[in-house]
């Protein structure tokens, strides 16, 4: 197995058997899943805004992607985005049971439970855009594209900023 694909194995395999707390469709065909434990965060500015965080995020930006159900496709990114939300929303409450890696542009099959799948193409043919990112609880990111590229770094800013 080369490298890249390693560190992908590596950072999915502390999120199996996790359950998806959260999925949501964004914005065209972009949806994220929430993984793990959640803590309410409080904005620093004085107008108290306060959001909700997931120990993992992964993020489908520029993929093709579809979900599968017992065999049956059920939504996929070339839908409008009701048809996504209601069928994003059948992730919540399913653990990931599996995660495998495809190609050198870092296609994904997640399998979770009750025979479900979500498998995630790259989709080049939109310029230079990221397939997808996931988020780590110790605030790094891993992101698959564009292209052939992947890319692991840390979110914090270093005292240069």
């Amino acid at each position: 197995m080369n490298k890249k694909h390693q560190i992908i194995y590596d950072l999915f395999g502390q999120i199996i058997s996790k359950k998806v707390q959260d999925a949501q469709w964004c914005h065209g065909s972009i949806i994220e899943l929430d993984f793990g434990m959640n803590q309410i965060i409080k904005s620093p500015t004085p107008k108290k805004i306060y959001w909700v965080e997931f120990e993992w995020d992964f993020w489908i930006y520029i993929a093709f992607w579809e979900l599968e159900i017992n065999g049956k496709i059920i939504t996929d990114c070339n839908e409008n985005g009701e048809k996504i939300q209601s069928g994003i929303q059948k992730l919540n409450g399913k653990k990931l049971l599996d995660v495998k890696v495809f190609g050198d542009e870092y296609d994904l099959l997640l399998t979770f439970e009750d025979r479900t799948i979500l498998n995630i193409i790259a989709d080049n043919n939109h310029g230079s855009y990221e397939q997808w990112r996931l988020f780590t609880p110790d605030k790094t990111v891993l992101t698959a594209g564009p292209f052939k590229k992947l890319v692991y770094k840390s979110l914090r800013k270093s005292n240069e900023d």
